[in-house]
């Protein structure tokens, strides 16, 4: 098999898929994505030539080049690339691919809904089921030493006193990947937004006093095994963003090696998850590509702010519209997106734009937990809608699909 190469030029306004390129090449330009793919049967043998040109430009850079505008070359061979690894996950545990329609039907409901808490423990998830939470939403990391554990920011705060101390309380950011499994669930932890309380002696979590399902951290393990099997999960996979202006999300730069962060959560998920609808999500295009191509059992959501008058403008041109992220969305061929409400609400024909080209549609935000928001969202048919505290206005009652199963019952 010789190898294949594939050219995706994405914009606001179109996706373009190329096996070949014109002489020189096609022109870099600042509002479009411009992505090589390609596919070898022998990876120690490849090199790769890349030929930079200056457009638009009549005479030769270099005397002597055969091509006008032809800046320089550049090699890379396979021998200098580093290996990140094997998946080790047996191919036979996946679906079919054509499961990924039966997903579809399953997660368009009337809505999603989450209770999303500060810290995302098993008894706030519990509540949100409990409140008819078809599906909940959490954000899945790794611990230092590569346990998938269930946490909403980057960092969170180490306090400076042991247990049972009186003396005052001091605190330190740190990356929740520093720390073992073990220490994020013995030290005395708080969350990363207590740097800004005023009292911060009662925003440190107590655990002495405190039940283990309230406790932070709970392994991805123990969540799976804890809520009931029709309860849906909508795992947002945790990765690091760069800001437009340079700034990293949790000021980390580096992060854990792509193709094992994945792998690990994969396994963890394939052996617990048993039939429990999943969707995964994630805000870096990225992951959502390793996602989509290392299995096609869970779909996948990118996850986008466009333009956004709450969060700065993100470094990575996939995710700065919604527009662009629909295009680059359906060329990866991933179940849809997760726009930021305030740009839907600003921009409600998003969401047409988005089910003519075969996406699902979600939202998440502050503007959706406006009850006039999420009425006028569903007059839109949106998806799902993401939103918080259901307990505060819902009452206990089974989700959509444990109606199912009680409705199938009585028929029978």
């Amino acid at each position: 098999m010789s190898n294949s190469l594939e050219i995706s030029l994405i914009s606001d306004h179109e996706f373009k898929c190329r096996h070949s390129q014109p002489e020189c090449g096609y022109g870099l330009q600042p509002d479009r994505w411009t992505e090589y793919s390609i596919q070898t049967m022998e990876p120690d043998n490849l090199e790769l030539i890349f030929d930079f040109f200056e457009e638009d430009l009549s005479e030769h850079v270099v005397q002597g080049d055969a091509l006008p505008g032809h800046v320089g070359t550049a090699y890379l061979l396979s021998s200098t690339i580093a290996e990140s690894g094997k998946t080790g996950i047996p191919e036979k545990q996946w679906a079919k691919s054509d499961q990924e329609h039966h997903w579809m039907l399953d997660i368009v409901v009337q809505g999603i809904l989450q209770l999303l808490n500060l810290l995302n423990t098993i008894a706030s998830l519990r509540n949100a089921a409990s409140h008819g939470a078809a599906f909940v939403e959490f954000d899945v990391q790794l611990s230092k030493d590569f346990v998938p554990v269930v946490y909403h920011d980057l960092t969170c705060c180490l306090t400076m006193k042991k247990k049972f101390d009186a003396d005052p309380v001091e605190l330190f950011e740190i990356p929740v990947k520093e720390l073992t499994f073990d220490q994020l669930q013995l030290l005395k932890l708080a969350h990363v937004t207590v740097l800004k309380s005023k009292d911060l002696k009662e925003s440190v979590i107590e655990e002495e006093n405190s039940f283990s399902e309230n406790q932070p951290f709970p392994s991805l393990k123990m969540v799976l095994e804890s809520l009931p099997e029709d309860v849906g999960f909508n795992i947002e996979i945790k990765w690091i963003c760069q800001q437009r202006d340079g700034i990293w999300d949790g000021n980390l730069s580096m992060y854990f090696d792509m193709n094992l962060f994945l792998d690990i959560i994969f396994k963890t998920v394939l052996e617990n998850a048993g039939k429990r609808r999943i969707v995964f999500s994630s805000f870096d295009a990225d992951i959502c590509t390793m996602v989509r191509q290392k299995q096609n059992k869970y779909p996948i959501l990118f996850l986008t702010q466009g333009k956004s008058d709450i969060y700065p403008e993100l470094m990575d041109l996939r995710s700065r519209t919604t527009p662009i992220a629909m295009n680059f969305s359906q060329f990866e061929n991933l179940l849809g997106i997760n726009v930021h409400t305030e740009d839907l609400l600003r921009n409600p024909s998003y969401i047409q734009e988005a089910k003519a080209k075969g996406l699902v549609i979600f939202c998440w935000g502050d503007d959706t937990n406006d009850p006039e928001n999420r009425k006028k969202l569903k007059e839109f048919v949106v998806n799902g809608l993401i939103y918080d505290r259901i307990y505060d206005w819902m009452p206990e009652q089974p989700n959509i699909f444990q109606v199912e199963q009680l409705e199938l019952k009585f028929l029978q």
